[in-house]
């Protein structure tokens, strides 16, 4: 095989290689642990919370609901405002990768207005920890009314995956590179003597 050959073979490899980091981190699932809360503090009201998990299909940010609360009890007329303070752990990895982020979650839910017609409210983020992980992130985006004439809604959050190559793939890449340094380096060499 020429040496240009060579190179090129060298890079098909490389670029193969840079594309399946990229594909690498397309697919990741994400997962809500068990939602602690305080009481509505409405006279006959309970509420139900149902941790959401699923699976996201691209490498950059998107929009999911991570949080269901259905309320019990309602009457026909609104009540209002109320606040909850919430707690969850969210659980987002990356299968092919590897990688991993656990984050504990921390805010306060404040209904403006709920009745058996619809829920209004607000979701406001204290604190989102990283309790360990190596790269996903998460945004609040608010409370979101799912459904109308139920007392159910979702809280939404904007989950952002992290941006790099994963690193089997970067060090594959670098190696690539530097077999081509070398081979380049002994081909001049060779031309020399």
């Amino acid at each position: 095989m020429t040496f240009r050959r060579s190179l090129l073979l060298g890079a098909f490899v490389s670029c193969s290689l840079l594309l399946a980091g990229i594909d690498a981190r397309a697919s990741y699932t994400f997962s809500t642990g068990t939602v602690t809360a305080t009481p509505a503090s409405v006279s006959g009201v309970s509420e139900t919370f149902t941790p959401l998990a699923g699976t996201v299909a691209t490498d950059t940010s998107v929009n999911r609901s991570l949080v269901t609360i259905t309320y019990n009890g309602l009457p026909a007329t609104a009540v209002g405002p109320f606040s909850q303070t919430l707690s969850f752990l969210e659980t987002l990895s990356s299968a092919t990768t590897g990688q991993t982020e656990v984050l504990s979650v921390n805010g306060t839910l404040t209904v403006n207005s709920a009745s058996t017609s619809g829920v209004s409210a607000a979701f406001a983020i204290n604190s989102i920890t990283v309790v360990s992980g190596s790269g996903f992130t998460l945004q609040s985006t608010g409370y979101a009314t799912s459904t109308t004439n139920v007392a159910v809604a979702d809280l939404g959050f904007n989950i952002i995956p992290p941006s790099l190559v994963p690193e089997p793939t970067s060090v594959a890449i670098l190696g690539s590179g530097l077999f081509g340094v070398l081979g380049l380096a002994l081909y001049r060499q060779k031309k020399r003597a």
